[in-house]
């Protein structure tokens, strides 16, 4: 062995050995003198605090933590010099180590090289006007605390806590912070700008409230992983950083910065994740924050990221929050509908303005690049915003091209159907939101549908091959360019309902409906649909269930809607209008007939009425003017009327008359003759009678050279009154050809039938030439007068038989 290692190993021995001499030395020193030093480091602390540190039991451990000689302290207790009135104590624990380096001792540099608390208390407090409890920490002599001054060392090397609650709270800022702390482990150093270190934490937030009056942020959750942390002396600034920092079960990656600039605590975190679901994110949020998130739901995953700002001088203020996600492919809800396989990029913040404060009045849920199905209509959306929190107004465009069979997925069975059809789709969009979901919108476009067969199932409508446009402005909405195909009905459509957007889920039964439709070509038969009652396609839901699509129904069958006829041929069963113009309300209960004028066999009918749905069964009431129509083709055309004597093929004339009458129709448009009630004024010119087998029985009583087959009327009037299955006849003169008669009576459809003739036998023929009307009524009644009686026959018709 060489003499210079030799001297080397020598020289390392009397080191070691002065070493572990000196360390000995100052062990069993401060194991000798522990009551003395625990006096010394109190009395010191003590002198330079505002406050009192207090302890129970000091020891000192040679082996614990070796080489460094461990000092242990039991019930730690540190106050401040006003706990007495605020009773909040700064530091409680059961058990606080303390190590220092040997070195350190023997060169009286005391820095502490490790800390270890075990179940420990830290109570930060701060009250309404400012004073806190960590001034104890103030220099009795300069005044000053140790964040006054930019140079601050590093005051340990390493941290080991066991079971730890840190509560901050700051009455004059209005924030509240709790931390149950189980485990905190990490090593720290020195660099040039001051310090940093690694931590590895294990915890529960009980309370993180930047604002006590929204509530918590991240309430009850467990968070665990490493932590890099940075102290930048200079700037006053504590930098922390995870990676993967597990937030209950999701991992985030968090940079958190906090500032003391000029004693204006800040703090800035940045936080991302991936594929966390949304229902997780929104627990993280403060009650007032996650009441309006809670609004919507995401299926699947999405990520994340965002920026919480806290301006800590500014009392009672929610941090700025800056949030952002992506979302794919997923499914989302909301209460006016959902959007399947939607992907989108959303963006909340909670101060829109910067120039306004932070508040529910300021915040912005934007939503971009949207592409979804709606009611399984594929859209697109660029920007979709809803603004203001406190009362939401949403904004878009939505575009859109879709087969209209999309809609049956969707859509209530018992309510629309489409076979076939195309939607093209491009309107923009704007609208309160009650409760978020869509009410009172202003719509700016169009919709444009062409080539559909739609049914609209409630009123067993069914329309092929039809197009229409509905153009949208603000409030209101329009009808263009729509022909609708019918079975044998085409009709061109125009309509204008105006405030209708307002009125859509407020008071359906409000909105009107101004439609214009011409054709040329109408089978009425198809419309009798709209008799019958209404199949149950809308069940009421509550108020806060907002839907567009379900509250369609509703609006179709409470709404009003006035429809202006203009048809060149229209046709129901025999009756045939040529032309027909009308003015129609299709009203919840009911149809109102407003100036109707239909021309029908060479002459004009005019009719007003009613038509009240009850069931099954509808009454009705009109008031109708019938101008030298054809009364042969009439009566045909309204199956005689029901009665079985007096045919179509019976008559010939021209009939003027006036109606009011009221009554029953079915469903199916049969008329019940049993329930018309009403008056009838008619008069008939250039009439005859045809083969009329009652009047051809008076015949066989007398009168048998005369022609009763071919009875020619030149006028006849009379006046009718309806009841029920009977037709009273008031008291009428009749003056034919062949004969004259006066009658009277009662005609009944099916039993009742009883009609007073009396048939003076004078030969009209004598009285021709004859221009003198008082000459002639003289003359009428003159001779012998029979007197005959039409009762029924027992078999469904009339027999005339002598009146006694």
């Amino acid at each position: 062995m060489s003499f210079p290692f030799q001297k080397a190993k020598k020289i390392f021995i009397y080191i070691l050995g002065f070493l572990i001499i000196s360390w000995l030395g100052i062990a069993i020193y401060v194991s000798v003198n522990q009551a003395t030093l625990k006096s010394q480091i109190l009395n010191q602390i003590n002198a330079k605090i505002n406050g009192e540190l207090s302890l129970k039991e000091f020891k000192t451990s040679l082996f614990k933590g070796f080489p460094a000689i461990s000092f242990t302290m039991h019930e730690v207790q540190l106050k401040d010099s006003l706990w007495s009135q605020h009773k909040h104590t700064l530091l409680i624990a059961k058990e606080f180590d303390i190590q220092l380096s040997l070195w350190g001792l023997m060169t009286s540099n005391t820095s502490i090289n490790k800390v270890k608390l075990k179940n420990a208390q830290v109570y930060i407090y701060t009250d309404s006007n400012g004073y806190t409890n960590t001034q104890l920490f103030k220099n009795k002599s300069t005044g000053n605390s140790p964040e006054d001054d930019p140079n601050v060392k590093l005051p340990f090397y390493k941290i080991d806590v066991e079971g730890l609650i840190l509560h901050i709270e700051n009455q004059f800022r209005g924030k509240d912070f709790e931390f149950q702390i189980s485990n905190i482990m990490g090593n720290f150093n020195e660099s040039d700008q001051g310090w940093e270190g690694k931590l590895k934490l294990k915890a529960k937030l009980l309370n993180f409230s930047f604002n006590t009056n929204r509530g918590s942020f991240l309430k009850n959750k467990l968070i665990d992983g490493n932590l890099d942390v940075e102290y930048l002396m200079k700037e006053k600034t504590l930098n922390l950083k995870t990676k993967n920092l597990k937030i209950d079960k999701d991992g985030f990656d968090i940079k958190t910065t906090l500032n003391w600039t000029d004693r204006r605590p800040s703090l800035h975190m940045q936080v991302q994740a991936k594929q966390v679901l949304y229902a997780d994110l929104v627990s993280l949020m403060a009650p007032n924050i996650a009441e309006k998130l809670n609004k919507f739901s995401i299926e699947k995953p999405v990520d994340v990221s965002g920026d919480i700002i806290d301006i800590g001088s500014i009392r009672g203020v929610d941090p700025l929050l800056k949030i952002r996600l992506i979302a794919k492919n997923t499914h989302v809800n909301f209460p006016s509908g959902g959007l399947d396989k939607a992907s989108f990029t959303g963006f909340f913040t909670n101060q829109e303005d910067p120039s306004k404060p932070i508040q529910d009045e300021n915040s912005l849920i934007q939503f971009f690049q949207i592409k979804a199905n709606y009611f399984s209509a594929p859209i697109e959306v660029d920007t979709f915003s809803i603004r203001n929190l406190s009362r939401p107004i949403a904004s878009g465009m939505v575009k859109s091209i879709f087969p209209l069979s999309k809609l049956n997925e969707s859509l209530d069975k018992n309510l629309f159907r489409f076979k076939k059809g195309e939607a093209q789709v491009q309107i923009y969009c704007k609208m309160d939101m009650e409760n978020l979901a869509f009410t009172k919108p202003d719509f700016t476009g169009s919709i444009m549908v062409k080539n559909a067969d739609v049914s609209y199932i409630p009123r067993k409508i069914n329309l092929i091959n039809s197009q229409f446009e509905l153009v949208f402005n603000q409030q209101d909405l329009s009808l263009k360019n729509a022909r609708f195909n019918w079975n044998k009905s085409a009709l061109n459509v125009e309509a204008e309902i105006k405030n209708l957007l307002n009125l859509y889920y407020q008071a359906p039964e409000k909105i009107n409906a101004s439609v214009k439709i011409s054709s040329n070509y109408l089978s009425l038969t198809e419309f009798i649909t709209f008799l019958s009652p209404r199949t149950n396609a809308y069940v009421k839901k509550k108020a806060s269930q907002f839907n567009w699509i379900d509250q369609l129904g509703k609006v179709i069958e409470e709404s009003k809607l006035h429809l202006s006829l203009n048809v060149q041929r229209a046709q129901y069963k025999k009756f045939l209008a040529s032309p027909l113009k009308a003015e129609i309300s299709l009203l919840n209960n009911g149809i109102k007939l407003t100036d109707i004028r239909i021309g029908h066999a060479g002459g004009l009918l005019a009719l007003n009425g009613s038509i009240l749905q009850t069931g099954k069964v509808n009454r009705f009431s009109i008031n109708s003017t019938i101008n030298k129509v054809n009364v042969s083709a009439f009566f045909k055309a309204f199956d005689s009327f029901g009665q079985k004597t007096l045919q179509s093929k019976h008559l010939t004339g021209f009939l003027t008359a006036r109606v009011n009458a009221s009554g029953i129709i079915s469903s199916s448009g049969q008329l019940n003759p049993a329930s018309i009630q009403g008056l009838v004024n008619f008069k008939l010119d250039k009439a005859s009678l045809n083969n009329f087998e009652p009047l051809e029985k008076i015949q066989k009583f007398a009168f048998k050279n005369r022609d009763f087959k071919h009875i020619k009327i030149d006028q006849l009037a009379g006046k009718l009154n309806l009841n029920g299955d009977k037709v009273y006849i008031n008291p009428m003169q009749i003056n034919t050809s062949v004969i004259n008669f006066n009658v009277e009576g009662v005609y009944a459809y099916n039993e009742g039938t009883e009609i007073a003739v009396a048939v003076p036998l004078r030969n009209p023929k004598k009285d021709e030439g004859i221009e003198d009307e008082e000459l002639l009524k003289r003359n009428r009644m003159k001779g012998l007068v029979v007197r005959l009686l039409a009762v029924d026959d027992g078999k469904g018709g009339v027999k005339v038989k002598w009146k006694p």
